[in-house]
């Protein structure tokens, strides 16, 4: 479509359907009051007794873990796509 071809107002037109739609939104109050309360919250799980490592002490592992896991993760999600690398080496030719 070229510019020649696009629509003016002095362009005809027909009147072919008018419709007035409305919208009412009504919130879950309970289902809100629930996520509010649990926003922001993360259950983590362990299998050290306490009398090994208190609460305070596993949430401060928790925080500080060392996560290169999820580096992975991305890898293998496509949102760092790698592609097949091929290396020669000149002391790994074959001599003939």
């Amino acid at each position: 479509m070229s510019a020649e071809d696009a629509p003016t107002r002095k362009t005809p037109f027909e009147m072919v359907d008018i419709r007035n739609l409305a919208l009412v939104v009504h919130g879950n109050e309970e289902l809100i009051a629930q996520f509010r309360l649990l926003a922001g919250w993360r259950i983590f799980v362990i299998n050290v007794a306490e009398s090994r490592m208190t609460l305070n002490q596993s949430t401060q592992y928790y925080r500080v873990e060392w996560l290169v896991e999820r580096g992975f993760h991305r890898f293998k999600r496509g949102h760092i796509p790698v592609l097949p690398l091929f290396l020669r080496l000149p002391e790994k030719e074959p001599r003939g």
